[in-house]
């Protein structure tokens, strides 16, 4: 008999929580339609693994856990509920998990990833032994997920679905609140209101922080944090300089100078202020966060460098929001002003683009040029807008090439001097990926 079984298991979340349960010593199995290096390390570690749903995968599993996205007309799902085999959706497994633990939330419309992976760093950092559960694969220990002895449980709290309120955190760290999903969220006063009442059940707000540049979070019973006057958690003198960035915390009437974090942006010092003091409040000394940070390795898919050929360099992210676009590029052009950025974006799903399609648009201001490919739909069906529809309004410096042609086009398009970015949270990173192995 298997524990537990997965459907869809390759899915960043689901994989997290399969890794936990095994290192808890449970036995999984768990399937998906596509096998992946996500999978492959999963099946390595002891996971049945099966390409494809059917309802013959299931037939030893004790519960079943799934997600919104295939919740609906799957055979797994269809047969569990004929066999009365206990489901539970992704989030109510993870709430469960922390249970016994003193968990630790990260939420927010964008950074989640980032500020989760690197507060399960510094605790790792920290000989704290935690357990995590992050949507992101740390580069240097290839997974995203982890089930630990100690006391603490880190984990990515998605507020794209309404499952927030599914957890009861000691503590939590608020990045920011904007509208987004709109495929699930008919109205910002909901997201919000659904964000509140979220806050009101971290259990102990000593241990809750939020940002303090978010006028939306303005009002939450927390300590703030930014760089700006009044944030309980103060940042200072931010500079980027190359691959890395330095700035300076002042908390409760100290301050700790030059701190350092080896990758690109402000906004990823900001979250590194809420890791900070989180971390500081939980008794972790101020030197050994300070070491955590300044030895953090980063996370695949968030400005993640593949490396340079033949003068050019390959970066893959995984900003998918106009927002989190405009941030990256921003970052990455202050870090190489004098270089074209060449960039291939892939839209994740027809409702985001429609939604923000203005927005979109303003977003591309630092590139050089940009390559538009096909949305990645993830089950919707198109909607009156689609990837042309953004070259269109990007005008002169955008282009609309279809997947399939994606590395051909590049392989002339490109030339020495350029960094070239993926983005996307489709199947971007995996073309990528492949453009950078062939190109020559």
């Amino acid at each position: 008999m298997f524990d537990t079984h997965f459907v869809g298991i390759g899915g960043i979340g689901m994989s997290a929580l399969a890794h936990v349960l095994m290192d808890w010593g449970q036995t999984v199995s768990g399937s998906d339609l596509e096998l992946s290096s996500v999978t492959e390390g999963l099946k390595k570690k002891g996971a049945r693994i099966y390409k494809g749903h059917f309802a013959s995968n299931i037939r030893l599993a004790k519960q079943i856990v799934y997600t919104a996205v295939n919740a609906k007309e799957n055979r797994e799902i269809i047969s569990a509920k004929e066999r009365d085999i206990p489901m539970l959706h992704r989030s109510e497994l993870l709430s469960a998990c922390t249970q016994g633990k003193a968990a630790l939330a990260v939420t927010g419309t964008h950074g989640k990833t980032s500020t989760s992976a690197l507060l399960s760093f510094t605790l790792m950092h920290a000989e704290q032994d935690p357990s995590f559960a992050v949507g992101g694969t740390f580069t240097h220990l290839n997974i995203n997920g982890r089930g630990g002895r100690g006391p603490l449980f880190v984990f990515e709290a998605d507020e794209s679905d309404g499952s927030l309120l599914n957890y009861h955190p000691m503590g939590a760290i608020f990045t920011n609140l904007e509208l987004d999903h709109v495929d699930y969220w008919k109205s910002f006063t909901q997201l919000r209101e659904h964000a509140f009442s979220f806050i009101d059940q971290v259990q102990d707000k000593a241990h809750f922080f939020y940002c303090a540049h978010d006028a939306h979070l303005k009002g939450a019973k927390g300590k703030s944090y930014g760089f700006m006057q009044g944030a309980d958690i103060q940042g200072s003198h931010f500079r980027q300089q190359g691959w890395n960035v330095f700035f300076d915390i002042h908390i409760d009437g100290k301050t700790y100078k030059n701190m350092h974090l080896p990758i690109v942006g402000k906004h990823h010092a900001l979250n590194a202020l809420a890791v900070f003091a989180c971390a500081l409040s939980l008794g972790i000394p101020s030197n050994t966060i300070r070491h955590a940070f300044s030895n953090y390795k980063g996370v695949f898919k968030r400005a993640h460098r593949l490396g340079e050929k033949k003068g050019v360099l390959f970066i893959d992210d995984y900003a998918h929001h106009p927002t989190e676009v405009k941030a990256t590029l921003s970052s990455i052009k202050k870090c190489f002003p004098d270089r074209r950025l060449m960039v291939a974006f892939e839209p994740h799903k027809f409702s985001r683009l429609k939604y923000f399609i203005h927005d979109f648009v303003a977003s591309f201001a630092f590139a050089s040029e940009v390559v538009i490919i096909d949305v990645y739909g993830v089950l919707e069906s198109a909607s009156g807008v689609d990837s042309q529809d953004l070259v269109q309004k990007i005008k002169k410096r955008a282009i609309y090439v279809q997947n399939s042609q994606l590395q051909a086009f590049v392989q002339q398009w490109l030339q020495a001097g350029d960094v070239f970015i993926t983005m996307g949270a489709g199947k971007i990173s995996h073309l990528g990926k492949t453009i950078y192995d062939n190109f020559s």
